[in-house]
């Protein structure tokens, strides 16, 4: 199946987690990342991995590479019911490789391309192992570049993620433009 709507569920609500997963949508991600206050964020991880079945199979954006969390993160990811990872702040193809080589067979990387650098790189991400399909993030992608216009000042790197994902042959690039956390 082709996921077109996602839906975010912050990890520290998991009284949450039933209701989003039985809501509909194509996809439930719980977020580990910009929902969840720093103070929260183990008690958010704990909180995930206790829910997670394969009976119950969504994905989970965690922190990205460079932060204090995202070690123990990947503790979580390759746990059975994780259909797949949403990395924030992808830049590189080996973070991409670093979060696939601790996931089950079947789970996936939806790198979430936010700066200059993982823009100029999306060709490499898209190529990365498990990679279904690039995420932009464009609020954070105008605050890394300065950039302050939300239509025709982000074609340039729209254009990049779809051409990206058209040569790697994976799935069309996933928006976030709703400034969401």
């Amino acid at each position: 199946m082709i996921c077109r709507s996602y839906l975010f569920v912050p990890g520290n609500r998991p009284d949450r987690f039933e209701k989003a997963w039985q809501s509909g949508a194509d996809a439930v991600i719980l977020d580990l990342e910009d929902a969840v206050q720093s103070a929260h964020k183990d008690l958010a991880r704990e909180a995930v991995a206790s829910w997670l079945s394969p009976a119950r199979p969504v994905y989970v954006r965690i922190n990205g590479t460079g932060t204090p969390w995202f070690e123990r993160d990947l503790e979580v990811v390759g746990m059975p019911g994780v259909l797949g990872v949403v990395l924030p702040k992808a830049e590189l193809p080996e973070q991409v490789e670093q979060v696939a080589a601790c996931l089950t067979s079947e789970a996936r990387v939806l790198p979430l391309l936010e700066t200059a650098l993982g823009v100029w790189n999306a060709a490499a991400l898209a190529r990365a192992p498990r990679v279904e399909r690039l995420a932009f993030g464009s609020v954070d992608f105008q605050l890394d570049t300065g950039i302050t216009g939300d239509q025709e000042e982000l074609l340039y790197a729209r254009s990049r993620l779809v051409l990206a994902s058209r040569i790697a042959s994976i799935l069309p690039p996933r928006w976030r433009d709703d400034g969401a956390r």
